[in-house]
């Protein structure tokens, strides 16, 4: 049986596990920084939403660009705001974005590198379509945080706008 909080600890005298566990347990403090934040889990989903259609507003007259949209089967939790460029109308662009951003001390992340191109699972079966590969290449994720100005929003948006039209 998996044990999540208890690390497999054997009931001896000593540490000694006969099975590989884990230790998630969460701290007093920590169960109540947590509970705090749910309670503003709302408005926190409500600015990543509105940065988002933000984005997506600024960047829908460019073709082959546009923001990772809600999910048919239901609503995004909106945690991260991804651009996608098609690598034909614009190779490279996700670099070229990321980039020109950092350069201005703005993060933001290519998406998720698949598992089948890590290290660690160089050696495993994968079983590939070429998507995860084309959404890591395609993919950047923009600043989104609900801390996020309208206005450090619109830096963002034109730095992108303007790296696309020079390249």
């Amino acid at each position: 049986a998996l044990r999540r909080a208890t690390q497999s600890r054997d009931s001896m005298p000593w540490l000694e596990h006969s099975e590989v566990g884990y230790n998630y347990r969460m701290s007093n403090v920590l169960a109540a920084l947590g509970n705090a934040q749910m309670a503003q889990l709302p408005r926190f989903l409500e600015a990543r939403r509105h940065h988002r259609e933000a984005y997506a507003r600024a960047f829908a007259g460019l073709d082959g660009v546009a923001v990772v949209a809600d999910p048919p089967w239901g609503r995004s939790n909106d945690w991260l705001t991804t651009l996608r460029f098609d690598s034909v109308l614009h190779p490279g662009a996700a670099s070229k974005v990321r980039a020109a951003l950092e350069a201005e001390n703005i993060e933001s992340r290519h998406i998720w590198k698949p598992m089948h191109q890590q290290p660690v699972f160089a050696r495993a079966e994968a079983f590939l379509t070429g998507e995860a590969d084309a959404i890591f290449v395609e993919g950047l994720s923009l600043p989104s945080a609900p801390s996020l100005t309208d206005e450090q929003r619109a830096t963002v948006t034109a730095i992108a706008l303007m790296t696309l039209e020079s390249a």
